[in-house]
C-alpha cells in the first residue's frame, strides 16, 4: 500500500476527487487478489468508513472481520468489492 500523492495521481490518470491508498503489490493467492483487486486499484473505503492514508487502512483492516465491503477507484471508476476473508467466512 502506498498514500496517495498528486505525482502517483498523475501517474494513473486519477480524478482530484479520488482518496484513498493505492495498491502496489498484491498475493495472488489472497482474499483481496481472489476477489478482483489489482495493483493500481486505489482503496477509499473499509466498511464505509474513509481510507486516507496508510494508517487507516492498516487500522480499519485489522479490525475487519468475516466479509468487509471495499470501495476502491479503479482507472477513475468506483466500484464496491466484497472480500471474504475465507477461514472466518461462514458460508
Amino acid at each position: 500500500m502506498q498514500n496517495l500523492t498528486p505525482s502517483l495521481r498523475a501517474r494513473l490518470g486519477l480524478p482530484r476527487g479520488v482518496k484513498g491508498v493505492v495498491i502496489n503489490d498484491l498475493d495472488p493467492d489472497s482474499p483481496a487478489a481472489q476477489a478482483g483487486l489489482q495493483p493500481g486499484d486505489v482503496i477509499e473505503s473499509i466498511n464505509r468508513q474513509p481510507v486516507n492514508s496508510v494508517d487507516d487502512f492498516n487500522r480499519l483492516a485489522a479490525s475487519a472481520k468475516g466479509r468487509t465491503l471495499l470501495r476502491i477507484s479503479r482507472e477513475g471508476r468506483g466500484l464496491f468489492v466484497v472480500i471474504s476473508p475465507g477461514a472466518d467466512d461462514n458460508q
